[in-house]
């Protein structure tokens, strides 16, 4: 027993998780990031890759293996969960890397082949400890082939100051221009009015800029929309509670859905309240 729980804290010894996320296409952003997404469309997958990425604390001194196992389970209607595909993979880790990606994979040649409208649950396992899991949405409007969006339309995309502690709509000061040191985090409300007769998850993801074109950060919000909401709203927000990420400036948000630009707002951070 007692060598086995030496066994299980060398070998975590050996790594820190970084972060799990879900992508499907194999293109590389800015900061050695994928396109993370919670939500896909079932028409435009092929194969979903859930990516464990660990911190290599053994960077300059040894190579190292470990072996990770991906579980997936679909959620069942009545809450409970169904077990849908497990797969298993050795890798070994490179003393001259700080960073190291384990990926896997499943689905089917064809786009649409075989992922269906539903939720599944991946959860991650390096060496049997489990290191986290991911949630997988799938929807089925094919919004990527379509000129109009089947899902909702667009109002209007409304941004306030706000705490860890959002306030109710009734309360909320809406702005286009913030003071730094009074603004801990900035929440962008994005307003639509839903189309669709069914539960479905929206997923916005918000790049933000810089004045000079530069990508600073990417959030998403995520929310499901019941079929009673026709009107909704989705919060993408990022700063933090000492009021020292919004530097005066001035900035603009893309905001994407299904990766789509569907707006893109401009807002300006000042030193004193006009």
């Amino acid at each position: 027993m007692f060598s086995k729980m030496f066994k299980n804290q060398q070998r975590r010894a050996n790594y820190s998780v970084l972060r799990i996320g879900a992508h499907h296409s194999p293109q590389w952003l800015m900061g050695d990031y994928r396109k993370y997404r919670t939500v896909f469309e079932a028409a435009e997958i092929d194969f979903i890759y859930v990516e464990v990425v660990l911190h290599n604390l053994r960077f300059q001194q040894e190579d190292w293996s470990c072996k990770m196992k991906l579980i997936a389970y679909w959620q069942q209607m009545d809450g409970t969960e169904q077990k849908a595909y497990e797969v298993t993979e050795k890798y070994t880790i490179s003393k001259d890397l700080d960073r190291a990606y384990l990926s896997n994979s499943w689905g089917a040649p064809e786009k649409g082949g075989y992922w269906a409208q539903g939720v599944c649950r991946v959860e991650a396992y390096i060496d049997g400890q489990l290191v986290g899991d991911v949630y997988i949405a799938i929807e089925k409007e094919n919004f990527k082939n379509k000129e109009i969006n089947p899902y909702f339309e667009l109002e209007e995309v409304k941004i306030f100051s706000t705490s860890t502690d959002v306030p109710p709509i009734n309360q909320r000061v809406y702005s286009k221009t913030f003071v730094a040191a009074q603004t801990p985090y900035l929440a962008f409300e994005i307003n639509l009015h839903n189309k669709l007769d069914y539960i479905w998850n929206c997923e916005f993801v918000g790049n933000f800029y810089n004045e000079e074109g530069e990508q600073l950060i990417t959030q998403r919000g995520l929310q499901p929309i019941e079929p009673t909401e026709k009107k909704a709203a989705v919060l993408v927000s990022y700063g933090n509670e000492t009021c020292d990420y919004w530097h005066t400036g001035k900035y603009t948000v893309k905001i994407l859905f299904m990766e789509k630009i569907i707006d893109e707002v401009a807002f300006e951070v000042v030193v004193n309240p006009s």
